[in-house]
């Protein structure tokens, strides 16, 4: 027969116990590494070949596509009555998940040129008035986009700022200008809320 254990006090403190990490395997590792590179070289390929376009008006500006094999940014053709443009397409609500990446990549690995690159973009945008409509909104959304050669604004509805499905890395937008931040939502509310008691918006501006 086993000797009965001491009962235990629950007045007396007990030491806690140290955590424990959880254990990685070789092939974990390793997997998390190749998903990394494969994240990294990804975004450079959007650094080197997405911004900085021969002859562009504003070269902090990401094109919305690249074509992966000859690297050159993807151009979507327009036709408006007589006249077709060609378009070197920059959508802000587009890129907003590239956005999140540069972000938390600078966390991960870092080096701040990758978040650098995203404020880069939204800078140009707050600090440039021929990228705001007449409302102070960002040309962005399904209806609008930037030409970064040109500057044109295009899209089927030019002048029509859209919120719908757009989930914008808000803190990204507060961290790149905490002032120009605040000019932005201020311009969103006056113009997408409709019913403050509800808060009820519209998706067009």
């Amino acid at each position: 027969p086993t000797e009965p254990s001491e009962p235990i006090d629950p007045s007396e403190p007990t030491e806690p116990s140290e955590p424990t990490e959880p254990e990685n395997s070789d092939d974990e590792v390793i997997e998390q590494s190749d998903r990394l590179k494969a994240v990294i070289a990804h975004v450079m390929n959007a650094m080197t070949y997405g911004r900085n376009i021969e002859g562009s008006l504003y070269p902090q500006l990401f094109v919305d596509g690249i074509n992966p094999e000859t690297k050159e940014p993807i151009i979507w053709r327009q036709r408006q009555n007589d006249d077709v443009f060609n378009n070197y397409m920059s959508n802000l609500h587009s890129q907003s998940n590239l956005l999140r990446v540069l972000d938390k990549l600078t966390d991960i690995t870092g080096d701040e040129k990758y978040r650098e690159a995203a404020y880069d973009q939204l800078t140009v945008r707050y600090d440039t008035p021929e990228l705001m409509d007449s409302n102070s909104l960002m040309y962005a959304g399904a209806h609008c986009f930037v030409d970064v050669v040109t500057g044109r604004i295009g899209g089927t509805i030019p002048s029509q700022h859209e919120v719908k499905d757009s989930l914008l890395p808000i803190d990204l937008y507060y961290d790149a200008n905490p002032e120009r931040f605040k000019d932005y939502v201020t311009a969103i509310w006056s113009t997408h809320v409709v019913d403050a008691g509800t808060l009820a918006m519209n998706r067009h501006a």
